[in-house]
């Protein structure tokens, strides 16, 4: 290991690098008074899942020798669910963040392998480190009839998110209960004709002479029990597609880590990379 190399030597010779997104060298750097060691790497933040991510790192260690190099990241998740009723234009969402795997050690790197670079004072390390295919993003969205399947739509829509919608779409339905039951009992899904539906209600005029729709609480059961008595993918099919759109995307936390002679070890900051 080359010893005794200023720390002003180093930095200067880093402010002139360019090119990838890096931590700022300068920053970084521990107090002048500490012997701790300097790390910090460049690297894209998009990886395509089941591949390698290429890597440079650069790291000194003032008064003391490197004996461990190691990536380590973490996995989170990022969901997003919409369901939309297509005879009233309605779409419900949802979104979820979630820790999927907790930081962990991903590769190990023999410090004794890697050269040292008069021009940057440093030691450097180009390298990859591996991203699992598990990694991958899912997409279901705007399924064709012949490729949805209720085991599909009940993993990628649990029965919580599907009673969220239920208890949504009803809410949407009061906001003009004639006009969006007609459009889905009689327009969208036939289940009655208009003379039928319209016999259920009673029509009277507003102060500003709008017509208003009147509707028995025995009727209003009647016209519920045909919507409750739906399935929801009944309720999302236009006859083509269903109106499901699922998406989850994966995030790594990742950061490279030293741990010199001293047992003290030194990190850079954490880089999110999306897994596509």
């Amino acid at each position: 290991m080359k010893n005794k190399v200023k720390i002003a030597s180093l930095l200067l010779a880093f402010a002139g690098l360019s090119g990838c997104e890096i931590n700022d060298p300068i920053n970084d750097w521990a107090d002048l008074g500490q012997q701790t060691a300097y790390v910090y790497w460049e690297l894209k933040d998009a990886v395509s899942a089941g591949s390698e991510l290429d890597f440079r790192v650069y790291y000194y260690a003032d008064g003391s020798t490197i004996e461990s190099a190691q990536v380590w990241y973490g996995v989170n998740s990022s969901i997003s669910r919409a369901l939309t009723c297509p005879f009233i234009t309605y779409t419900y969402t949802e979104t979820e963040d979630n820790e999927v795997l907790a930081s962990h050690l991903v590769k190990d790197f023999d410090p004794a392998t890697v050269d040292w670079d008069d021009d940057k004072s440093s030691y450097i390390l180009d390298s990859t480190f591996p991203v699992s295919a598990s990694w991958a993003s899912v997409t279901w969205a705007n399924v064709g009839g012949s490729d949805f399947t209720e085991t599909l739509f009940q993993t990628y829509f649990p029965a919580e998110v599907e009673a969220n919608f239920r208890t949504a779409l009803t809410e949407q339905i009061a906001t003009d209960y004639h006009g969006n039951m007609k459009k889905i009992v009689v327009e969208g899904l036939m289940k009655m004709t208009e003379e039928e539906f319209e016999a259920l209600f009673t029509t009277s005029t507003d102060d500003e002479g709008a017509t208003v729709y009147n509707i028995t609480d025995e009727n209003k059961a009647s016209l519920d029990a045909i919507v409750n008595a739906l399935s929801t993918p009944e309720l999302i099919f236009d006859g083509k597609e269903y109106g499901v759109n699922y998406n989850c995307a994966y995030t790594l936390s990742a950061y490279f880590q030293v741990k010199d002679s001293n047992g003290i070890s030194s990190a850079t900051d954490i880089k999110n990379i999306t897994v596509n």
